[in-house]
């Protein structure tokens, strides 16, 4: 009976067992040959608060940027540079740490503020208000003013009339021709003139004139501009006005040449819009310069029964619902159209 020899079973090619133990081998003669690439160092976020901040940077864009240092959030995402965008809500003040006496202060991260420090929040302001500056004869216009009719009048002849006792008065107001008072006087009062001599001035009062300057100062701006000279308008106007009701005072230094006609009262150099901005003149030449602005008045001397400040005042707030009183002007009075033809006859009477 012969030997029957048995020969090792052979794993066939196909054998999974043997495969990957064949790959294993070979996978680890690799990784023997080759070395792995060297990491790059990073600082986990979990040691953070070891980690002391170097200066940080903050552009005006608001990214914050702390240089050369690396955060890794997680395994495949880093925050290079320590660049992140600081809100403006987490600009609040961080009292920093320091390590040693009299070193360098030092921030340090922790994990309630991992990232980046902190940075004081500037103070907000108001918003920044364009300053406006105010050209004009005219100081700025008051509030308890504002929103209302700027009503320019004149004084001699519109709101009273005077006669100087002597020769001075000719040359103290506008020349025009005046008629002479035939009642007593409202009241008298003494003005130096430009030579230091004292004038006696007998002044008459408009009627009506005390209750329209009251109620006038309580739905307009009042101002009085007139042609005379300081020294006269002054002391008449401080008698008249007693109660205070004239807002402000134009004498004869504010008027202009216009056309080669003095004393014109230009109201487009008072500050105020011309919209809402109307003259009350009995000359007109007064009103060369303003004259869709212009409202002519008769000329005052002694009447006792005028009525002309009665007039005036219903219809001043007559126009005080429109934010533009020109058209209305133009359509009562026409005042342009009348100037026109006044300065072509006055042009044809210098020609002949």
């Amino acid at each position: 009976m012969g030997v029957e020899k048995r020969l090792p079973a052979v794993k066939s090619f196909g054998d999974s067992s043997s495969h990957h133990g064949r790959n294993r081998s070979l996978s680890r003669t690799r990784e023997r040959s080759s070395p792995r690439p060297p990491r790059r160092p990073s600082i986990p976020i979990v040691n953070e608060r070891m980690r002391q901040w170097t200066k940080a940077k903050l552009a005006i864009s608001g990214w914050m940027c702390v240089p050369n240092q690396d955060t890794v959030i997680c395994p495949r995402l880093r925050i290079a540079q320590n660049t992140m965008w600081v809100p403006r809500s987490g600009r609040v003040p961080m009292t920093p740490r320091a390590e040693k006496t009299g070193a360098t202060t030092a921030i340090f991260a922790t994990p309630q503020n991992p990232l980046a420090p902190r940075i004081p929040r500037a103070p907000r302001s108001a918003p920044v208000t364009p300053r406006v500056t105010h050209q004009g004869i005219l100081p700025p216009m008051l509030k308890e003013d504002e929103g209302k009719i700027t009503v320019v009048l004149d004084m001699d002849e519109t709101l009273l009339h005077s006669e100087f006792e002597g020769k001075s008065g000719g040359a103290l107001r506008q020349s025009e021709k005046r008629k002479k008072a035939t009642r007593e006087a409202d009241f008298k009062l003494q003005v130096t003139v430009n030579n230091g001599a004292l004038e006696t001035v007998k002044v008459y009062k408009r009627p009506w004139l005390d209750e329209f300057l009251m109620e006038l100062s309580k739905e307009f701006e009042v101002v009085v501009f007139t042609a005379a000279a300081p020294c006269y308008a002054k002391p008449v106007l401080d008698r008249m006005d007693s109660k205070g009701c004239i807002r402000h005072r134009l004498y004869r230094d504010s008027t202009v040449t216009h056309k080669g006609q003095p004393f014109v009262k230009d109201i487009s150099l008072l500050g105020r819009s011309l919209k809402r901005t109307v003259l009350v003149d009995n000359n007109a030449f007064a009103m060369m310069a303003s004259p869709d602005n212009s409202i002519p008045i008769m000329s005052f001397y002694d009447s006792q029964i005028d009525r002309e400040l009665v007039k005036l005042l219903r219809l001043l707030r007559a126009m005080k619902p429109f934010d533009d009183i020109r058209p209305k002007l133009i359509s009562t009075f026409g005042y342009r159209e009348k100037m026109t033809k006044l300065l072509a006859a006055m042009q044809m009477q210098k020609l002949k």
